[in-house]
């Protein structure tokens, strides 16, 4: 993966904090995996797929699942890294994850990621 070059230290994420790129349009493709960790400048995720997705929405919606429950849509965000993970399983679908970089957030977006972040992520110890 080569030279850590991230802003800020990354918070382990809790069990049901998920993220998304939703399609705009049909020629995109749907990601949704779990979240590992996160910072206010981005995230890394696992998800799974048959290959990696060629063209995904530049917009990414974050949720929580448990209480309370958090859902925060089109926050900008670009793909920085995208690997499969090595599996010992013989399924179509391989383990995948990638890492995500924020793009500009408005005050009232940061603060939401900065909510999120508060209910699901594990502080730093």
């Amino acid at each position: 993966m080569g030279i850590d070059q991230r802003r800020q230290k990354r918070l382990r994420a809790k069990y049901g904090a998920l993220a998304s790129f939703f399609p705009p349009t049909p020629d995109f493709t749907l990601v949704i995996g779990r979240l590992i960790d996160m910072s206010t400048s981005g995230l890394a995720m696992q998800y799974y797929a048959k290959e990696r997705p060629s063209r995904v929405s530049k917009h990414l919606e974050i949720f929580g699942i448990h209480h309370p429950l958090i859902h925060i849509e089109r926050i900008p965000g670009d793909i920085v890294y995208d690997f499969e993970v090595t599996s010992r399983t013989r399924s179509t679908l391989k383990e995948r994850r990638c890492g995500i970089v924020f793009g500009t957030l408005t005050e009232s977006k940061r603060l939401e990621v900065e909510q999120f972040i508060k209910q699901y992520a594990f502080r730093r110890v």
